[in-house]
């Protein structure tokens, strides 16, 4: 995509269906809206090494490499570890449990209009996730490994911004008594699919019929 930075040893290719025109910022007087679009991608760890918090910003920018994150798109990795319970002896310390944890890969667009979107990205990610990807493998592994069979649970957030002059026109009609109110959307996509539950509630309706 137009403006992504890569590594050297990656090849370029297009992942997404990228739209003409590159990025416009809110600041542009011709735009009185913006949309800002969010994306969350949430994944299990199976395993976890022992320093992978501090190395988060590293496999992040790795990361950005592997999915071609356009320059406009910001991002942010988080690496949450789960406790472990462990049986106390006098001789000795057993781990009963652990899960390895959980890693977030955060994107924003920051309002500002690119060829490719928060959703895109997070799409191509949880691809990559499901097919053990080994160029995504390679990019994670300073922190752990991701469990493909897990999946991914993807959180989609879009606001509408205003510019500046729409800002002020607001504000005279508040004063005028008139009230506008900006669209906020959230949607939350889990991990596992609802194909057998749809295709039972379909069933169990012609049956009905």
């Amino acid at each position: 995509p137009s403006g992504a930075v890569i590594a050297m040893d990656t090849t370029c290719v297009n992942k997404y269906a990228a739209t003409s025109g590159g990025s416009r910022r809110l600041s542009q007087r011709r735009l009185s809206t913006a949309q800002r679009e969010t994306c969350s991608a949430i994944m299990t760890m199976s395993s976890l090494r022992a320093d992978a918090v501090s190395k988060a910003e590293t496999v992040r920018v790795k990361m950005n490499s592997v999915l071609q994150m356009p320059s406009s798109l910001k991002t942010t990795l988080t690496i949450k570890t789960s406790t472990s319970r462990r049986l106390q002896n006098r001789k000795l310390s057993r781990k009963l449990s652990t899960a390895a944890g959980t890693m977030i890969f955060y994107i924003d667009n920051q309002g500002i209009a690119s060829s490719v979107t928060p959703g895109q990205v997070c799409e191509e990610l949880k691809k990559m996730v499901k097919s053990s990807s080994p160029a995504l493998t390679s990019a994670v592994s300073a922190t752990g490994v991701i469990d493909s069979k897990a999946g991914v649970n993807l959180e989609t957030s879009t606001a509408t911004l205003q510019s500046r002059s729409a800002a002020a026109v607001n504000q005279r009609n508040e004063k005028a008594g008139i009230t506008t109110r900006l669209p906020t959307t959230t949607t939350t996509t889990a991990a596992t699919t609802t194909t057998a539950a749809t295709t039972a509630a379909t069933t169990a309706a012609t049956t009905a019929a």
